[in-house]
Formats: structure tokens, C-alpha cells, sequence
């Protein structure tokens, strides 16, 4: 992961003007998230200021951000390539003008920092609101697979989820940090009444504000056939997903 790189700008200023779909999470350690799409920037000249506009049910929530100025991590992406950014919800209006007859609610995204950028092998997919029927959970494993679950693997929040591996969000703990990156975890993903259980390596741990964000590289060749097959099914929906939110959002 590259970070703060001029790829890494030149990507979120693209992922700004396509208005790509984002993925809000406040860094305050709650783990709470709304889904937006970026609208435009608020000064052409100033690429550190930016317009984007909650879904509707999440209006509110970007309201009660802006009133105390929320740190958060904003992830997108644009074609293959994932990225992200630190930046902070200073203003939220509710009269925006898209075009001269509609107005929308909007919120104001100022200081992007540590804007990354994420090299992967597959393509990851945000989970979006409640995940939308897709449930997983993170235990740490014992070399030989004897999971048991260790600390704050255990409120662990799926983030995202490709065929190479899995994402999440954590509260933030330093012995976390310091422990969990080549260690083994095991994720349960739960789909449509289906469960598979999918053996993997922490590529990374990275302080994120008051969160701890885990990366999960699956280890494939480990897994069960039937884990895979569900695993598939799994990236198959959300590629759907994304596919239709694309259309909503053009």
C-alpha cells in the first residue's frame, strides 16, 4: 500500500469527478459507517476540499459528523483499483444544487490525508450498510487450525471481501497491532444460510484513527472445496451489487 503517493492523489481526484460510490467509517473507534458518493470539489483549484452526498437514510448521521468535525476513512474505487483516504466531515448542507432545479443533501470533506492506494491481486468489494445478508467473523488460529478467538478479533467488522482475501475493521488496540500482521486467522463467512470457513495470513495491521484495520490474505489452496465454491458465490453477489449501484450512481 502506497501512501500520500502522486498516484494515490491522481486516483481520488478521478474517483471524484466519475462521483464514484463511497464508504464513510468514523474513526472514533465505533465502527460506524454510512454509504455516499462523491459529488464534485468544492474549489477547483483545491483538490483538499470536497463535496459528497449520504445516501438518504445516512443524511442524519452526516449531520451529527459534521457538528463535531469526525475523523474519518473514506474508501472508493476506480475501475480495479481500491483506495482510500483520511479526511475529516467539517459542514453538511441540506440545499447543495447537483443542477439548477435539484437540490441535495451534501457534506463537506476537508484535509485528506494518508491517501493510499491498495495493490491487490483480485478485486475487493465494499461492504456496504449492513452487508446486505453477508456475515463474517475473524478468529486468530493456532498454526494447526485450532481456532480460538483472541481479543478484539472478536468485534471485528467486515470491511471488504475479494477472492484473495478479507478486510476488517477493529477497535484499536496496540498489542493488536504488534501481533496480529503473519499470524493466522481463519474467516467464517456466513451467506444465505451457508457457512465456510476460510483459512488465511494478516498481510497487514494498521492504526486508523481509534480503529485497528486488519488485512486477510486467504490461503486457498487450505480451504475446503465447498468454502471456495461458497466464497465464489459470495464475490459473484457482490460484483452484482457494485455493477447496480454504478447504474444508480451514474
Amino acid at each position: 500500500m502506497a501512501e500520500s503517493s502522486d498516484n494515490a492523489m491522481e486516483l481520488l481526484n478521478a474517483a471524484v469527478t466519475a462521483k464514484a460510490a463511497i464508504f464513510v467509517v468514523n474513526t472514533d473507534g465505533s465502527g460506524q459507517s454510512i454509504s455516499a458518493q462523491f459529488v464534485a470539489h468544492a474549489k477547483p483549484e483545491d483538490p483538499g476540499v470536497i463535496w459528497a452526498r449520504p445516501a438518504v437514510k445516512h443524511a442524519e448521521t452526516a449531520k451529527c459528523w459534521a457538528a463535531i468535525k469526525a475523523r474519518v476513512s473514506v474508501r472508493y474505487t476506480v475501475g480495479q483499483i481500491s483506495a482510500g483516504a483520511e479526511a475529516v466531515i467539517v459542514k453538511q448542507i441540506r440545499d447543495y444544487w447537483l443542477t439548477e432545479t435539484l437540490p441535495i443533501s451534501a457534506f463537506l470533506l476537508q484535509e485528506p490525508t494518508k491517501v493510499w492506494v491498495e495493490q491487490r491481486e483480485h478485486t475487493r468489494y465494499q461492504l456496504r450498510n449492513d452487508g446486505g445478508g453477508i456475515r463474517a467473523a475473524l478468529a486468530r488460529t493456532d498454526r494447526d487450525r485450532t481456532s480460538r478467538v483472541i481479543g478484539p478479533e472478536a468485534r471485528a467488522s467486515l470491511w471488504d471481501l475479494g477472492m484473495g482475501g478479507a478486510g476488517f475493521i477493529c477497535p484499536f488496540n496496540r498489542a493488536l497491532l504488534q501481533t496480529a500482521p503473519n499470524a493466522a486467522f481463519e474467516v467464517a463467512i456466513d451467506f444465505v444460510g451457508r457457512k465456510a470457513i476460510l483459512p488465511g495470513v494478516c498481510a497487514y495491521a494498521r492504526a486508523n484513527g481509534n480503529l485497528v484495520r486488519l488485512g486477510i490474505k486467504f490461503d486457498l489452496a487450505a480451504a475446503s472445496p465447498e468454502a471456495t465454491a461458497l466464497l465464489k458465490q459470495v464475490i459473484a453477489e457482490l460484483e452484482k451489487r457494485a455493477a447496480q449501484w454504478e447504474r444508480r450512481s451514474a
